[in-house]
């Protein structure tokens, strides 16, 4: 008899969101809203879903405290690591190009790269606290 399995959806992670999940708990309520969402993605739905990264998280998660930036690798130690399509590429700056995708001072036009990758296939999900929330530093 054939056994099928459900192929789970891909969601991207975003470097903020494995820095969030790692991180001490802030006394900041914002921030800490933002670290208990990304313990809730990882806890409620790491079972639903397949998480995935690029290259570029990879390589800012790096950066930091060299303890920080150690649980924030092994906390993404499991997931895959998307390659970037060369058609990816030419898209995601048509994109940029066109103002679809907003420019930051942030990497954030190179995390739409490999998830460009991701349009041919269902259920993609992105999981991205820059793309949904206002990231505008506040006046002191």
């Amino acid at each position: 008899m054939l056994k099928y399995s459900a192929i789970k959806p891909r969601v991207y992670i975003e470097s903020t969101v494995v820095s969030y999940l790692v991180a001490r708990l802030s006394n900041n309520p914002i921030v800490a809203s933002r670290q208990r969402a990304s313990q809730q993605l990882w806890e409620d739905y790491a079972d639903r879903f397949e998480f995935v990264i690029s290259r570029v998280v990879l390589a800012e998660i790096q950066r930091g405290n060299a303890t920080a930036a150690q649980q924030r690798l092994e906390a993404v130690s499991q997931l895959t690591v998307l390659e970037v399509l060369p058609e990816a590429n030419v898209l995601a700056q048509k994109l940029i190009d066109a103002g679809a995708v907003p420019l930051t001072t942030y990497s954030a036009n190179k995390h739409w790269q490999p998830t460009l990758n991701f349009y041919r296939e269902l259920g993609f999900e992105m999981w991205s606290f820059s793309l949904f929330l206002d990231e505008t530093p506040m006046a002191s």
